[in-house]
């Protein structure tokens, strides 16, 4: 059901995972929305409080990577998504429309994790957006 939710949502544009493996080349329209470009995700997963093995608790690593990777998506979507938050930096939802519209998009993040290029890609291929910001 999932994947039909994302055809409607999406169309034909699709998330594309970055490789530095030798020949691999980005697909045809195909944007990085990367750190290394303006589409990047502000909110860095490597950035967020973990717990530590010295830690009062003696929990350890409480939280993995892709828990913290997920919040950070969260943090993502409630900000540009949504405008809660937004980075002032950050470009507008009208801007997301006009530039990533119908383009697939490229990040690093594995393809079996949500990522913010789900959420730019959500915004950029809505039908009708449920926010416009700017």
């Amino acid at each position: 059901m999932a994947a039909i939710w994302w055809r409607w949502v999406v169309g034909e544009a699709r998330r594309v995972r970055l490789s530095r493996a030798k020949g691999w080349r980005m697909p045809e329209n195909t944007v990085k929305v990367d750190r290394s470009t303006p589409w990047g995700n502000p909110f860095n997963w490597r950035d967020l409080p973990r717990y530590s093995a010295d830690a009062e608790d003696d929990v350890g690593d409480r939280y993995s990577d892709a828990m913290l990777r997920h919040w950070s998506v969260c943090d993502f979507e409630a900000a540009v998504k949504y405008d809660i938050g937004r980075p002032s930096s950050y470009p507008s939802n009208a801007e997301i429309r006009r530039s990533l519209g119908g383009k697939n998009l490229a990040c690093w993040c594995p393809l079996d994790q949500r990522c913010h290029a789900d959420v730019l890609l959500e915004i950029a291929n809505a039908k009708e957006p449920p926010h416009d910001h700017g």
